[in-house]
């Protein structure tokens, strides 16, 4: 049966996954690399409130304004976060 305690095991092992796709920024340009799946990119102000979201399959970058950002990166190997600094 998939109970709760089955559902709680799958979040941990998500949570421990390696992924390899990595997020930068360089400048006023934000890089999203060695993407491999489906990947959803959310950037949070350092308040906590959404300010980007975006999905992709394929390497991709974009200029983003500059300051201080926190960003999650999730695909089907599971969810990484980064600090970025732009300007």
């Amino acid at each position: 049966s998939n109970g709760p305690g089955s559902d709680l095991v799958l979040g941990a092992n998500d949570f421990k996954a390696a992924i390899k796709t990595n997020l930068k920024a360089i400048g006023n340009r934000i890089y999203l690399s060695d993407v491999t799946s489906n990947t959803e990119v959310n950037i949070y102000s350092i308040t906590g409130a959404l300010v980007k979201s975006l999905k992709t399959n394929e390497d991709t970058n974009f200029s983003f304004k500059s300051g201080l950002w926190i960003a999650t990166v999730k695909t089907d190997e599971g969810a990484k976060a980064f600090k970025l600094l732009t300007h």
